[in-house]
């Protein structure tokens, strides 16, 4: 999907978010993180954990576009972000 802006315009900023449900943790939007701003950590039950770093985040869209599930949405950056956002997957 092809989006324009106009000239000298930056395009909204986006955070993605995880759409627990749809994701089947392949990683995938780790992997193509260019600021390597998601992270995902294996806990000893078995269980991972998905952390996104705002302020390393771009709102480049990469994962979003990555994510074979569709399990990422990008949400508007609205005030001021928290450091770190931690999502426990399966």
């Amino acid at each position: 999907m092809s989006r324009s802006f106009a000239v000298g315009v930056e395009p909204p900023a986006l955070l993605p978010e995880i759409l627990v449900a749809l994701c089947e943790d392949d990683r995938a939007c780790e992997f193509m993180c260019p600021e390597s701003a998601i992270d995902v950590a294996d806990r000893p039950s078995g269980e991972r954990d998905w952390f996104l770093r705002p302020g390393l985040c771009t709102g480049c869209g990469l994962c979003i576009a990555a994510c074979p599930e569709h399990a990422l949405v990008g949400r508007p950056r609205i005030g001021r972000q928290p450091r770190r956002i931690m999502v426990t997957l399966k």
